[in-house]
């Protein structure tokens, strides 16, 4: 193998972890999430139709911060059009959203 595939392997191994954790974690309730959408949706009008609101000074590409008090926030998202969406508290942190 050569150094720069030892480098490939290794770079995925560490991502790998936190981003199947994040992505397996699903908002509660109430709770901040985090919406992960093609780049051709919209995403606030996908979190508009699905019950909720945009938070955050700003959306990413991919990806954004939503917050909604339906239960079934999670699931309308999906159905909506996003490709995941999981529990966005951590990432709020970082972002520096406080609610």
């Amino acid at each position: 193998m050569t150094l720069s595939t030892h480098a490939f392997v290794l770079g995925t191994a560490l991502c790998a972890g936190p981003l199947l954790s994040l992505t397996a974690s699903t908002p509660a309730p109430g709770g901040i999430a985090l919406v992960i959408a093609p780049p051709s949706v919209s995403v606030e009008t996908l979190v508009v139709q699905s019950g909720g609101r945009i938070i955050g000074p700003f959306s990413g590409v991919f990806g954004t911060l939503a917050l909604s008090d339906d239960p079934d926030f999670a699931n309308d998202l999906r159905a909506n059009g996003a490709w995941a969406v999981a529990d966005g508290t951590l990432i709020s942190r970082f972002c520096g959203v406080t609610i």
